[in-house]
């Protein structure tokens, strides 16, 4: 849904009670600052290819003085944290497009901000049926590149076959659960009914998207909609018709 959570606050309650805190910042790296001091986390992990580096690399962070163990037993690599030869290419890869992306960190995120924009207004101007998973207000921060949304009247799935055949790329969830066709569990966790739930999309924004990119996405909702009443009322005119 691209909800920024309240980790400084979570980990700080979680301390109290002797409970460690992980992060899973990926989709956050890069995008805002993410300080471990600021956040409290006891670890955190973010990936290579969310800042355009290659795919299959990542790093994670542990807090000084956090107890870990090894997945495997015997392992040597990495101070005894990861078994397997380390891809140094890769790495090195990783640690070039991070820096390049951090040092334009903040241009990128006004851009995002005006792409979203873009988008929200003009499905509105279009009076086209979306609707935002977690509405913007004051009580929800949300990362301005991920609109985690639903497109009413049409399955999620629909819509992104939809949108593919047209060239563009969007999604119904994240990566994670690519090929998983129920609700994910973030929208059961969100008390989203199951119908609704099917009819979420996840429109994400990256530093080559354009304006003109958000205005063919909407281009192609509103087709949809055409195509729709198209279809109704060809059905009418079959039915008065027999």
């Amino acid at each position: 849904t691209g909800v920024i959570q309240p980790l400084a606050k979570l980990s700080a309650y979680l301390h109290k009670r002797d409970v460690l805190l992980h992060s899973d910042c990926v989709q956050t790296f890069a995008k805002i600052p993410v300080g471990v001091d600021e956040l409290g986390a006891d670890a955190l992990s973010v990936s290579s290819h969310k800042v355009y580096g290659p795919k299959g690399v990542g790093a994670v962070y542990i807090r000084p003085g956090v107890n870990w163990k090894p997945v495997y037993p015997g392992t040597l690599h990495e101070n005894g944290l990861k078994s397997g030869t380390v891809n140094v290419p890769g790495i090195g890869a990783f640690i070039t497009a991070a820096e390049s992306t951090i040092n334009r960190m903040d241009a990128v995120y006004l851009k995002y901000q005006a792409l979203r924009a873009r988008f929200l207004e003009g499905a509105k101007t279009r009076e086209l049926p979306v609707s935002l998973a977690v509405p913007d207000s004051a009580n929800s921060h949300v990362l301005p590149h991920i609109i985690g949304c639903f497109f009413h009247s049409f399955e999620g799935q629909y819509t992104m076959l939809e949108c593919n055949r047209r060239g563009i790329c969007i999604s119904t969830g994240s990566a994670c659960s690519a090929g998983y066709h129920e609700p994910s569990n973030t929208m059961k966790a969100l008390l989203i009914p199951r119908e609704l739930a099917l009819q979420f999309i996840r429109i994400s924004f990256g530093c080559d998207t354009t304006s003109e990119h958000v205005d063919q996405l909407l281009d192609v909702f509103e087709d949809m909609m055409h195509e729709k009443g198209d279809h109704r009322i060809d059905r009418r005119i079959k039915t008065y018709g027999s």
